[in-house]
């Protein structure tokens, strides 16, 4: 651990393993060190850098709470890594690295707003429809009760962009392993789909958080309790986002 920053206008401490934590994810955890539900303290990693309402390589515990900008608007990101058969130097220079990526790109849309031409079935889409209580594999969109972020345009962008790898910082690498080996290794999470479901439960959680007065210290933590109804639902689509994830990432190791 490198500091302990801890005085009396927080809640907790917090605890940073980086030496040099920009300003504004200082910022992002002390609003941390004083929001009502976080206990324990607010951890930084040596990769912490600022986020949306709190720091990107943060680490917090909340007591019977969750906090959705905290989990994340792409939920479910993470890496991939796959080993090939090929050595780093049975390599025949850039032509042929070219020629791999091309193969992958053929395969794999790549950028924002690139998916595929048509929609992907996946088991999970029809397991979520289960668990909301809808027994047809096919959605009907005037049905009650639906999640506030689910219409036609998402559940369409869901199932196109399942298997991509979207914009940002997401990526599709080749990497030399210490023995030698090629690997390949992407970055990529629950694209548009972890995006609605986290947008719209932030903003669910800042409306009633105003009219339960909680004494957050700004919007941007709004944060929904785990044995309310909406936290309920939260934690249900957050699950369905970090599947979608998995299988994402999984489709695209797999071409």
């Amino acid at each position: 651990m490198m500091w302990i920053k801890s005085d009396k206008n927080q809640k907790v401490p917090i605890k940073s393993w980086c030496k040099d934590v920009e300003e504004g994810a200082i910022d992002q955890a002390i609003d941390l060190s004083k929001h009502p539900v976080i206990v324990k303290h607010v951890a930084l990693m040596p990769d912490c850098h600022q986020g949306y309402g709190m720091p990107i390589g943060g680490v917090i515990a909340c007591d019977n709470a969750v906090i959705p900008n905290a989990v994340g608007v792409d939920i479910g990101c993470g890496m991939g890594a796959i080993k090939t058969n090929y050595l780093a130097d049975n390599i025949e220079g850039m032509k042929q690295i070219r020629a791999l990526f091309n193969y992958i790109k053929a395969r794999v849309p790549v950028g924002e707003g690139h998916s595929h031409n048509e929609p992907q079935e996946w088991q999970g889409f029809e397991d979520y429809l289960i668990e909301l209580g809808i027994e047809s594999p096919l959605l009907d969109f005037d049905q009650k009760d639906l999640p506030g972020w689910l219409d036609p345009k998402a559940w369409e962008l869901a199932a196109d962009n399942l298997g991509t790898l979207g914009g940002g910082n997401h990526f599709i690498e080749l990497q030399k392993s210490e023995s030698g080996c090629v690997w390949l290794m992407l970055h990529s999470g629950s694209r548009n789909l972890g995006h609605r479901i986290a947008s719209y439960y932030h903003r669910l959680a800042v409306t009633l958080n105003e009219q339960w007065y909680s004494a957050i210290p700004n919007t941007m933590l709004a944060f929904l309790p785990v044995d309310s109804g909406p936290g309920q639902a939260y934690i249900r689509d957050m699950n369905f986002a970090l599947a979608y994830a998995r299988e994402n990432r999984k489709r695209m190791m797999e071409i």
